[in-house]
């Protein structure tokens, strides 16, 4: 409920810079975040939209320890089984065995809650170890106002998830592509470093990106 209010108050954010308060009434659980676990884990991916996610859940699926869930927008969970293992297959990644560690479950980064119902929610909050935040809506196309309920909007979910129950550590897959490499005084960028406003990146999907 609380992150439907606060989309329908941003709703009409049009401009990145705008967004940069949507975390301010969130509040992590107090204590420090657990690292990754020694021994076997519960991750949750939020999506698969592209190849890079793909290799980081295979590579996740062939260690023995590792147990994951994955988000995937679809009908239902039959069908969000169907698409994610027919993407992979189409990535030459996937391989029968591999299904053995992996629950893929029906929601969507532009609703509240991620679109999971609240039992499952909160299941959830107890039994995953670690949050891999690599889901995103990817269209070049579309503008930020488009965008934002998912990648930006959607990575506010994300963090309420993390710090709901006991405290998850997030990891996120973010983009290069934030950096503008148009600007006069260009130069190498890190995971550590300040990539600088939005002007110059050239599409709502890298302003979405820069503004999560």
């Amino acid at each position: 409920a609380a992150g439907a209010a606060a989309g329908a108050a941003a709703g009409a954010a049009a401009d990145p810079r705008d967004d940069l308060s949507l975390l301010d009434d969130l509040s992590p659980p107090p204590g420090p975040v657990p690292s990754w676990p020694d021994g076997s884990a519960a991750l949750l991916m939020t999506g698969v939209p592209a190849l890079v996610a793909g290799w980081i859940l295979v590579r996740a699926l062939d260690d023995p320890a590792a147990r994951v869930t994955v988000i995937e927008e679809a009908a239902d969970d039959a069908a969000a089984l169907r698409a994610l293992t027919a993407r992979l297959g189409a990535w030459g990644l996937w391989t029968p065995d591999r299904a053995r560690r992996l629950t893929v479950i029906a929601g969507r980064l532009d609703r509240p809650a991620l679109g999971l119902a609240p039992g499952r929610w909160a299941a959830l909050s107890r039994e995953i170890d670690v949050v891999l935040h690599t889901g995103a809506r990817i269209h070049f196309a579309e503008d930020y106002a488009r965008l934002r309920t998912a990648n930006v909007q959607g990575i506010r979910e994300v963090l309420a998830f993390a710090a709901g129950g006991r405290a998850k550590p997030v990891h996120y897959l973010g983009s290069f592509g934030i950096v503008d490499h148009t600007a006069a005084d260009a130069r190498p960028f890190d995971e550590a470093g300040d990539p600088g406003g939005p002007d110059g990146l050239g599409t709502g999907y890298l302003a979405s990106r820069w503004a999560a």
